[in-house]
């Protein structure tokens, strides 16, 4: 890899970093780490990771180790390996390698690249047939070579990082955000186990979507238990949990696309589909705004590149997200009217005409 490419990508990134992360305040050093995270989940997507380990350090540092295969370590005609090439330049597709299924946390999606440039700091750990590997950097620039450390038991990769004090007004990690969006990914991710340092929150492979109904909630549940469903329609995944309480406030009703928070757009669309489906009715509209009354709900969706409304990208725009939710919450709640009586009598008082 010639060194002025290196140095085009990196003095790009650091001459206009908001261009690649946002604001440089705390929701961009947050960006630079939700960066490393969809790496890491990556790589349970494909199967070859069951957990994420969050820490973060006491010298401002974070690190996320994965279980996975471990980046490739293979060597170009110019000698220059894959790891190296994925840390030092920017990639204009989806993924470095195009590989898939890959996951976008927020809107910036550029690589590690875009870490490694805005990091005064930044190490790679990279295990593979009982090795390990490292090679380190500071803003952008290789500072140790590729080099063999020993041993390893297990794969995986392991990136430590330092936000650039120099670049952020503020480089240090709120322990509130962090800790709240690693138990976020492991209740949306069935299968993977999740740690988070600080305190050593650990969310296990058994936490679930309905793990996420917010607890601060008032009133006591109006049914059993909290009605789940889960389906998978076209290249959408979709599981929702919700459940009515004895509370007339305003509904809760929170959507997840690709793992972020997703307020609007189609899955919602067919949330509010599915709650009529399920009840043999057609005007999902009329329906929602009767059951809405105590709603509290949280849905997810996975789907591979979703259309978005608007720059922000906080309203999808997908047929497969919308149907697979749709169908997630006619079964779920098919199912649980069957064998809840209290479920079944407080939706026949919600949307009793009036």
């Amino acid at each position: 890899m010639p060194q002025g490419d290196q140095l085009d990508d990196v003095a790009s990134i650091r001459k206009r970093p908001g261009m690649y992360v946002g604001d440089t305040d705390r929701s961009g050093v947050h960006q630079l780490l939700w960066e490393v995270l969809a790496n890491a989940i990556d790589e349970h997507l494909a199967g070859r990771s069951r957990r994420i380990d969050v820490t973060l350090h006491s010298d401002g540092s974070v690190s996320v180790a994965d279980d996975g295969a471990g980046i490739s370590l293979d060597v170009d005609e110019g000698g220059t390996s894959w790891l190296e090439r994925v840390l030092t330049t920017l990639h204009d597709t989806a993924t470095a390698d195009g590989h898939a299924p890959h996951v976008h946390l927020r809107v910036c999606h550029v690589g590690l690249c875009m870490v490694t440039a805005l990091s005064s700091t930044f190490s790679a750990e990279v295990r593979r047939a009982g090795r390990a590997w490292r090679i380190e950097l500071e803003r952008g620039r290789v500072t140790s070579e590729l080099a063999e450390i020993g041993s390893a038991d297990g794969t995986g990769t392991t990136i430590r990082f330092e936000p650039d004090e120099t670049i952020f007004a503020t480089s240090g990690f709120d322990v509130e955000v962090v800790a709240r969006r690693v138990r976020e990914i492991s209740a949306l991710l069935p299968g993977l186990t999740t740690s988070f340092a600080c305190e050593r929150h650990e969310h296990g492979a058994d936490l679930e979507v309905a793990d996420l109904l917010a607890s601060s909630r008032q009133g006591a549940r109006e049914h059993r238990a909290p009605v789940k469903g889960e389906a998978r329609h076209g290249e959408a995944v979709a599981r929702v949990a919700f459940e009515w309480r004895n509370w007339p406030v305003a509904p809760s009703v929170i959507g997840y696309c690709n793992l972020d928070v997703s307020p609007e757009g189609s899955h919602i669309d067919g949330f509010r589909r599915g709650l009529a489906r399920a009840l043999g009715r057609r005007d999902h509209r009329q329906v929602y705004a009767s059951l809405s009354v105590g709603l509290n709900a949280v849905l997810s969706v996975l789907v591979i590149d979703p259309g978005y409304q608007g720059p922000t990208k906080e309203r999808i725009s997908s047929q497969d997200a919308r149907a697979a939710v749709a169908e997630a919450t006619a079964r779920g709640l098919e199912r649980a009217l069957e064998s809840d009586p209290a479920l079944r009598g407080h939706t026949a008082r919600l949307t009793r005409p009036r």
